[in-house]
């Protein structure tokens, strides 16, 4: 009996310290824009591409990956990354689509230009960008994990200014 819950015991740490590999894994994934091309008048859309590094020993992916643009509570654009597996210590390239509320963004763009014409300080974290990944943990345990980030970090980010360690 003792031997049972011995085994058990060790099925479930065995269990956990996957889950808390992969979980890793996904969460250490580093981003370099590729650039963004196609540009859709008609339905303010354009396809982008992206490297995705894994700099892990454990394989990361993602079923969906969003970054999420908002000017003060408006959100006037959203960039998506559907279904990526990176290998461990390897690189992946995954393309998107970028889709801009041109509305919402023009509107953030006059009120940013009002308020200046009003005295007011004009701040550059005015524009922040959310991003979120939604992934399944050994391919079943479903995770989302979410940042939130300046448009100065996403920029660095999105540059490799913060790292992409898969080389060139």
């Amino acid at each position: 009996m003792k031997t049972l819950y011995a085994a058990a015991g060790a099925a479930v740490a065995i269990f956990v310290a996957l889950l808390a590999a992969s979980s890793y894994a996904n969460a250490s994934l580093q981003y370099r824009s590729q650039g963004a091309q196609g540009f859709n008048f008609s339905d303010s859309t354009t396809d982008v591409a992206m490297d995705v590094c894994n700099p892990t020993p454990f394989p990361a992916g993602f079923d969906r990956l969003a970054f999420v643009a908002f000017y003060g509570d408006s959100q006037f654009a959203e960039m998506e990354f559907r279904e990526a597996e990176i290998a461990a210590s390897s690189q992946a390239r995954v393309d998107g689509m970028l889709d801009v509320d041109g509305r919402a963004a023009l509107a953030a763009v006059f009120q940013r230009f009002a308020d200046s014409l009003n005295g007011e300080e004009v701040e550059g974290d005015d524009i922040r960008v959310r991003m979120t990944s939604e992934s399944r943990l050994l391919g079943f345990v479903p995770s989302s994990q979410s940042t939130e980030m300046s448009a100065g970090e996403f920029s660095d980010m999105m540059n490799g200014k913060n790292g992409f360690d898969c080389g060139e």
